[in-house]
């Protein structure tokens, strides 16, 4: 039995950082998690690749923490398209990526209007 999908999403979007947040699988939603709570959540993220090549950004333990927040230490490309899935574990198994999240990288601005 593979665990449910997680619905998630993106906010507060900078040129930085994205934050995105989860919501928590429940053990009482036996269809959803076999009766087993989530022991933790994979956020991967394709480094603006397209999709074409993912790395691990964060496997949050104990499935307390349904956020996590994407900081770079330069900007994002301004403008692009940033791809994330994600994923729980419990003792039933590893469950399935969610749907991909597209997320559109804040514009920064070429010029700065000094008063």
């Amino acid at each position: 039995m593979n665990i449910a999908k997680v619905n998630y999403q993106a906010n507060n979007i900078n040129p930085t950082w994205i934050y995105i947040t989860w919501d928590a699988l429940v053990d009482s939603e036996w269809e959803k998690t076999g009766g087993d709570p989530a022991i933790y959540y994979e956020l991967q993220w394709d480094m603006g690749s397209l999709g074409e090549n993912w790395v691990i950004l964060t496997t949050q333990s104990l499935a307390i923490n349904t956020h996590f927040n994407h900081t770079l230490a330069s900007p994002f490309p301004s403008g692009s398209m940033q791809k994330y899935r994600l994923r729980a574990k419990n003792g039933v198994g590893i469950g399935l990526f969610s749907e991909i999240l597209d997320v559109q990288a804040d514009k920064v601005p070429q010029f700065m209007n000094i008063p």
